[in-house]
């Protein structure tokens, strides 16, 4: 039977206590002000979605582009595959000759 080698992974995180977690709470409400804007005070920039569909567009064409990369490495992958059991039969056949001729 193999020997189990695997290690199990600790995570580097713990957790909070109770009190450090007050303590955190206390400190972020610290700093809010404590006032609340009102809503029709506040103005957003609005953008057209022409703005945004020249980032969106590049963003498709980067996903198209890395799916036929994907898919070149994959056929390099397998033609490597094929040659290296090719080599590998060629070198138990020579192994085997080898072993045959000392006998």
């Amino acid at each position: 039977m193999r020997k189990n080698t695997r290690r199990t992974r600790r995570s580097t995180s713990r957790n909070m206590t109770v009190s450090e977690l007050r303590k955190l709470v206390m400190e972020e409400a610290s700093k809010l002000s404590g006032e609340l804007e009102d809503i029709e005070s506040v103005k957003a920039e609005e953008v057209d979605a022409d703005g945004y569909a020249d980032t969106l567009e590049s963003d498709i064409d980067m996903y198209e582009k890395m799916g036929l990369e994907e898919r070149r490495l994959h056929r390099e992958y397998k033609k490597i595959v094929r040659e290296a059991r090719k080599v590998r039969r060629n070198k138990n056949l020579a192994k085997k000759k080898i072993l045959r001729r000392l006998k």
